[in-house]
């Protein structure tokens, strides 16, 4: 237990110090200059090597800082979702990043193809849609084992956002809306096989 909460606060501080430094690029991007990672370790007071290991170039941070400014923290997406279903929120959360993809898809097809050019060993993504769905199952009381709670959030992941869109749009050739129509179909039908197996609570939460 206690290794678990050990790494539970080093996660906790991880996510604040990536926070620390987007807010510092979206200030310098406020001011509309070109920056490098020297000015960004200069406003947060954090080191050069410090920043390098959450994001290896400054196009990446420049590219996730000023999508970072159109996207819904968790915690506000979780309070649109509050009063749905387990099944109906985590369908409502897909719903919420396919339209932020599609709504802002240059921009993060750019940032995409910057972060695939990273080795393995140096890509740390946001992973805002899967820290949106483990905080949904912490607030639900999911009844899911924590090995069936990290593959459905991970399936879940898997079918929204932009990686997903790419593949419908340019693989399979699919529209916007149809993109969004099929990822939604394949989702749901998951969560209705887990729900099947009674391993999902999805009763309506109290209002």
């Amino acid at each position: 237990m206690k290794e678990k909460y050990l790494n539970s606060g080093r996660k906790k501080q991880k996510h604040k110090t990536r926070d620390r430094i987007l807010a510092s690029a979206q200030n310098l991007l406020a001011e509309g200059k070109e920056f490098t990672l020297e000015d960004v370790a200069k406003e947060t007071d954090i080191s050069r090597a410090t920043i390098y290991r959450y994001f290896s170039n400054i196009d990446i941070l420049a590219s996730e800082a000023g999508l970072d400014l159109n996207t819904k923290t968790s915690n506000e997406i979780l309070e649109d979702v509050r009063e749905f279903n387990t099944k109906e929120a985590i369908l409502e959360i897909q719903n919420y990043y396919n339209d932020l993809a599609l709504e802002n898809e240059p921009g993060f097809r750019k940032y995409l193809s910057a972060t695939l050019n990273v080795p393995n060993d140096k890509k740390t993504r946001g992973a805002r849609r899967k820290s949106t769905l483990e905080l949904l199952f912490q607030k639900k009381g999911i009844q899911l084992s924590e090995d069936e709670k990290e593959k459905v959030s991970n399936i879940a992941t898997v079918l929204m956002g932009i990686e997903a869109l790419v593949v419908t749009k340019d693989v399979c050739r699919l529209n916007d809306q149809s993109s969004k129509d099929l990822l939604n179909w394949g989702l749901e039908h998951i969560l209705n096989s887990v729900i099947a197996e009674n391993k999902i609570n999805a009763a309506q939460t109290s209002k």
